[in-house]
């Protein structure tokens, strides 16, 4: 009896798991009940807006001198070629994953206004910080990182710079 319950509760859940894949107003209420929670997917399966665009995160070191000769931008987090065994474990998808959510959390930040001094102090901030110290040059005291918005509307990539942090300085080993 308690197995055809348990048994019952499952298929109920994912006949509704599959059913606010689809679009519809009364779905997306459905979703919203599930709540902090997580019952229900705040996702869709099969995307009808594809994504259309990248963000990519870059960092180098500096100079504390101004007019110095500023070195080339690292890639910190861009897209890579997926390669076989991607299918079955993809091992940096969750770092990369982090850093990108960072990174477009400091963008939506920055537009809403949020000062550069309580920026900075955000967790969202001080990641990509220290993910780009990582990859910056080692030798100079100085890091800065940067987020470019790549688009492909017309085809061909379009690079757009929408946050470039100060230059802070690396911590004492």
């Amino acid at each position: 009896m308690i197995t055809t319950a348990a048994k019952a509760v499952l298929v109920a859940w994912f006949l509704t798991t599959v059913a606010v894949q689809c679009r519809g107003r009364f779905l997306t209420e459905l979703r919203r009940l599930s709540g902090s929670a997580g019952l229900l997917p705040a996702w869709n399966l099969f995307s009808p807006r594809p994504i259309v665009s990248d963000v990519l995160v870059d960092a180098r070191g500096a100079l504390p001198t101004p007019g110095a000769t500023e070195r080339p931008w690292r890639p910190v987090v861009h897209p890579t070629p997926r390669r076989l065994r991607d299918t079955v474990l993809c091992v940096e998808r969750r770092a990369t994953k982090a850093v990108f959510d960072a990174a477009v959390a400091i963008v939506h930040l920055g537009e809403a206004g949020v000062s550069p001094e309580v920026l900075v102090t955000r967790r969202c901030y001080l990641t990509v910080l220290h993910v780009a110290t990582e990859v910056a040059d080692p030798d100079l005291p100085l890091v800065e990182f940067r987020i470019v918005h790549v688009t492909y509307a017309s085809g061909t990539p379009e690079h757009r710079v929408v946050f470039e942090s100060r230059p802070h300085r690396r911590q004492a080993a």
